[in-house]
């Protein structure tokens, strides 16, 4: 699994405000409660309309549960408006739509963020 060069450049460069990283380690908390609680291992993040923040709320809540030590792979599967790519800074050559059509396998593709957070793009 490639790792990202830079995990840090690959961070949206926006400081996060203080009440926008306490929201999302409040969320991160009752994920955690009820993932426990009902032995799920999977969260979507998903709405009907564009542009409302489901990559950015599925980056920060992924990285925010990668800071608890838990293992997470993050998955744009968006193939219409894909965007995870973009506001990591990542490569989208290979990716989901590359594994799914038989082009690349899965270990290739897969970039290690950091220690505990993996990001596979949509690829083309």
């Amino acid at each position: 699994m490639p790792d990202i060069k830079n995990a840090a450049a690959a961070a949206p460069v926006k400081k996060v405000p203080f009440a926008v990283s306490e929201a999302y380690k409040n969320i991160r908390t009752n994920l955690v409660s009820i993932l426990a609680r009902q032995g799920n291992k999977v969260i979507a993040v998903s709405s009907p309309n564009a542009s409302e923040g489901k990559s950015t709320t599925a980056i920060n809540t992924a990285i925010s549960l990668s800071q608890l030590n838990k293992k997470v792979i993050l998955i744009d599967a968006d193939a219409h408006r894909p965007s995870l790519h973009s506001k990591l800074r990542l490569d989208n050559k290979n990716g989901l739509m590359d594994v799914i059509n038989g082009i690349t396998d899965i270990d290739g593709t897969v970039k290690k963020y950091n220690t505990y957070l993996d990001i596979l793009t949509v690829g083309n």
